[in-house]
């Protein structure tokens, strides 16, 4: 089983909640992370190097200005 998880970042690292979810997810079956938000490109090469995380996946655009 693949288990996605909507990883929380400050823009250049991932943050501790995130790290320990993937560790106590690790025995369900392959970790996907997705990056979200500003900065989440940048965020990305930290995601890839936690231990455990098979992919990372970033979802980049611009803003949308009808939602702001």
């Amino acid at each position: 089983m693949t288990v996605l998880i909507i990883a929380d970042h400050d823009g250049d690292t991932i943050t501790q909640p995130t790290r320990s979810t993937v560790a106590a997810m690790g025995s369900l079956g392959a970790i996907h992370l997705l990056l979200m938000g500003e900065g989440a490109q940048a965020a990305s090469g930290s995601a890839a190097a936690i231990p455990g995380v098979e992919a990372v996946l970033v979802a980049a655009g611009e803003p949308n200005p009808a939602v702001e």
